[in-house]
């Protein structure tokens, strides 16, 4: 997926990919699409990544769109649809198998990177605030290669009562992160930070080991290289109910997940103290 021009005037602006995996979540996919398209930053596509769900989540989305057509399977894992939406691109991948998170992920990484500088994450349940975009966009061109990431505060809203709590995310240092996920799920990170931080071995971006922590371990890799920037305003509201990864997974997954971070950092570690 590629494109220079946005409504048919050609940009200079960054070109950012959202990526959205979305399992399950056809009640509330549009409004995340929706949240999107409402953006006015002007270069920017859509790469939906359907970890093989249950409901009619594709379907949902295919109405939605303005036009699509139907490529060839994406290497035996999953069907391709390119499409628009309000002359927005979008594609959506709908895989046979599920996943995780991390895999559907890297999958539209992967998909969207010969024509990306900057990419975002929206999980399928939630949506942005206008103007999110924007704000997100202007560190990584006001500071070209220092900037690795950058993240906001966000609102989280129970689905049941409509009840919204604003949630504070503290400004980014080296030390807080290693501590704990101080960064939003919904970050923006560039081409170039993902670049370090890709595993050759594994040819993976995010961990597909991790069905949850996965977006912590990135982050976490990525301050290992370059600076993440921290914006203090509530641009996304993140809806909770009982489809969400802290449902979905028991404790046992993320004390395990925790671990096999702490295991990774101390092995850095050790690599760095004996190189020195």
């Amino acid at each position: 997926m590629s494109s220079n021009t946005q409504d048919g005037v050609s940009t200079n602006a960054p070109r950012c990919t959202v990526i959205v995996p979305n399992y399950n979540n056809s009640n509330f996919i549009k409004s995340a699409i929706s949240s999107i398209t409402s953006q006015k930053y002007p270069n920017k596509q859509i790469i939906v990544v359907d970890d093989a769900s249950q409901d009619d989540s594709v379907d949902t989305l295919l109405r939605y769109l303005d036009g699509y057509d139907k490529q060839n399977n994406l290497d035996n894992e999953g069907d391709l649809y390119i499409g628009k939406i309000h002359n927005i691109p979008i594609g959506i991948v709908k895989l046979y198998k599920n996943g995780g998170p991390s895999r559907a992920r890297n999958i539209g990484i992967k998909l969207a990177w010969d024509a990306t500088q900057i990419y975002a994450n929206l999980d399928s349940d939630d949506y942005w605030i206008d103007g999110k975009m924007e704000k997100c966009i202007e560190p990584f061109v006001k500071f070209p290669g220092i900037v690795g990431a950058v993240y906001t505060d966000y609102c989280s809203m129970n689905t049941k009562s409509g009840l919204k709590i604003q949630e504070y995310k503290e400004p980014f240092s080296r030390e807080r992160i290693q501590e704990r996920c101080i960064v939003h799920s919904g970050a923006f990170f560039s081409k170039e930070a993902l670049g370090l931080v890709y595993d050759k071995d594994t040819q993976q971006f995010y961990d597909e080991e991790m069905r949850t922590a996965e977006d912590w371990d990135l982050w976490l890799r990525i301050s290992d290289h370059r600076m993440i920037y921290h914006i203090p305003e509530p641009l996304t509201v993140a809806r909770v109910h009982n489809n969400n990864s802290f449902s979905m997974y028991g404790i046992e997954s993320w004390q395990e997940n925790w671990k096999r971070i702490a295991q990774k950092r101390r092995k850095l570690y050790e690599q760095i103290h004996k190189t020195n």
